[in-house]
């Protein structure tokens, strides 16, 4: 709805950023200064500010909470303009775009950015906006088909994949000893019979007499890792990331650890054309033309090996636990 001569503008703020790694929010904060800013230059009430922190705008089949409230409040007639520091921080998907463009135009929305190249009330930024997104989107294409790339080079080096790394190894591929005794301890106990109910309460320290025997209690994985990471940063002098709470292990994650493919010396590779297969068709018979299997180490300083895949030839590295 667009504001009487008599009425103020009713302005939000949307921050957002990709990849906070250091999780300490700078990077939205510059973006907050930029846009309040703006919005005072312009005169306008600054009623909502909505920050997505750490989320990508690149998938589309990612949700973005407060872009979602944001949209939402927007139709409901609670904003009539809408402040963002660079327009790929508000839309990289041209469909998005439009939406906002349709919205300026025939509904009146005033949407500006804090760098000044964007601003959707003229015939020449709406122009410039639709390239903008255009651009962003080949990038985004680029970038993945560059990723894509890497992932394959890696498993035809006999390199361990990216990501987080699974329960029993640092950030840096070392072995944690309790953590893998208590991973050891996870499957002796799936293979015995019991639950993983029974596992996830062992693992928590309350379990009951004789119900996941021999499972150790440890900490989740993911505070080892924040723990881990705040001793590198307080070694560096920089701030401390909140640590999580030492909550009490569901079976889910239980699950997730018998199902690691990586703890059997294998290293997955999913393809697009794999995840983005009709449903109804299971992934399960999909997957074997795409995992990789490698020998098991019994010594922990991993084995390379090479397998025939698809006509192609791979290397793996096996990501076994030492017995």
């Amino acid at each position: 709805m667009k504001p009487t001569s008599s009425q103020p503008v009713r302005a939000a703020i949307y921050l957002r950023i990709s990849l906070d790694r250091e999780m300490d929010g700078l990077a939205i904060d510059r973006q907050r200064e930029d846009c309040e800013k703006l919005a005072q230059f312009r005169g306008w009430e600054i009623v909502e500010t909505y920050v997505d922190q750490s989320i990508s705008a690149s998938d589309k089949t990612k949700k973005r909470p407060a872009y979602l409230r944001m949209v939402a409040d927007y139709e409901a007639g609670l904003l009539d303009a809408i402040v963002c520091y660079d327009l790929d921080r508000l839309a990289r998907q041209p469909r998005e775009l439009e939406d906002w463009i349709d919205r300026a135009e025939s509904r009146g929305l005033l949407l500006v950015t804090a760098n000044g190249d964007a601003d959707l009330g003229t015939d020449g930024g709406r122009m410039y906006a639709r390239i903008k997104a255009a651009v962003a989107r080949a990038e985004v294409e680029r970038k993945g088909a560059r990723q894509s790339r890497a992932h394959v080079q890696r498993a035809r080096q006999g390199r361990p994949p990216k990501g987080v790394c699974p329960m029993g190894y640092t950030t840096a591929g070392e072995l944690i000893p309790h953590e893998a005794e208590a991973v050891r301890a996870i499957y002796a106990a799936f293979l015995r019979g019991d639950s993983l109910h029974g596992i996830a309460r062992a693992l928590s320290g309350a379990q009951a007499d004789g119900e996941a025997a021999g499972v150790p209690r440890v900490p989740l994985h993911s505070r080892t890792i924040v723990l881990e990471r705040n001793a590198r940063r307080q070694a560096e002098g920089k701030q401390l990331r909140p640590v999580p709470d030492d909550k009490p292990w569901s079976p889910s994650t239980v699950l997730g650890i018998l199902r690691n493919p990586r703890y059997a010396g294998y290293s997955v590779y999913t393809s697009k054309d794999t995840r983005r297969q009709e449903a109804g068709e299971s992934r399960r018979k999909a997957l074997p033309s795409s995992r990789m299997r490698t020998g098991s180490s019994s010594s922990g300083s991993g084995r390379r090996s090479s397998k025939q895949i698809n006509g192609g030839q791979f290397r793996t590295f096996s990501t076994t636990l030492p017995a």
